[in-house]
């Protein structure tokens, strides 16, 4: 079926996510974007990424998603991609239970998982594209793989926060901690993602600098602060019950 049947078949039951600039409807397999009303240079822009993206995408063996068609009809363009499986690297609704973060720290503890994502996530800036770390909508976690999604052109990143980015991502979370124990576990599974990670960027051929620093001091003070932060949280909600 072509992107023509999915248009024709737009529904408020498949719409699965939308904002200002793009509504996205759920067709099983693939999505089908839908743009705002756009004018006709907007129109040609948005044209020109979606093509600029597609051929990075189609040349890149990541783990993302692939641009099958688009389309302009009525002043607004649809694009046909397939549908990435998985959910948000992190649950990051608030209260959630801390064994909920422990176990995905526990599966993202994997050399396999953690390599490709590195991998995949330098082959992305090193293409020109660009992803905003700071939405951890657009990591989605299948149980074996890390995927990527709602990439942009024009990457302005520095490099050597990718690996600041990747940690953020992983460590990121509103879940309550009650309990010393949980710290100390998630403390550790912290620590070794991020010991992996640093050894892969090793295995690829990338110095000290490449994966120490964030934009505001080294990656290994951040995660003291986060882990220092869950412990202090832990222990004055022990004195609250008190």
């Amino acid at each position: 079926m072509g992107i023509d049947y999915y248009i024709n078949n737009i529904s408020d039951d498949k719409l699965i996510g939308g904002g200002f600039e793009k509504k996205c409807y759920d067709f099983g397999d693939f999505v089908l974007l839908e743009s705002r009303y756009l004018n006709g240079n907007q129109i040609d822009n948005e044209k020109s990424k979606v093509i600029n993206i597609k051929n990075i995408l189609d040349r890149l063996n990541i783990n993302s998603y692939k641009i099958f068609d688009y389309r302009v009809v009525s002043d607004k363009i649809y694009v046909l991609e397939n549908k990435v499986k998985g959910g948000p690297l992190q649950d990051t609704r608030v209260g959630i239970d801390s064994n909920i973060y422990i176990n995905r720290l526990k599966e993202l503890d994997n050399f396999d998982i953690l390599k490709k994502f590195v991998s995949d996530y330098l082959s992305i800036i090193d293409s020109g594209l660009s992803i905003d770390p700071s939405n951890p909508n657009n990591f989605l976690f299948d149980g074996s793989s890390i995927h990527f999604i709602d990439l942009g052109l024009f990457n302005n990143v520095d490099k050597k926060f990718v690996c600041f980015y990747i940690m953020h991502n992983i460590i990121n979370t509103y879940c309550d901690i009650n309990d010393i124990e949980d710290v100390d576990i998630i403390s550790f599974y912290i620590n070794d993602i991020y010991s992996k990670v640093c050894s892969i960027y090793v295995e690829l051929g990338y110095n000290d600098s490449m994966y120490s620093f964030s934009p505001n001091g080294l990656i290994s003070e951040y995660i003291d602060r986060k882990i220092s932060k869950f412990r202090k949280n832990c222990v004055n909600e022990r004195i609250k019950s008190i």
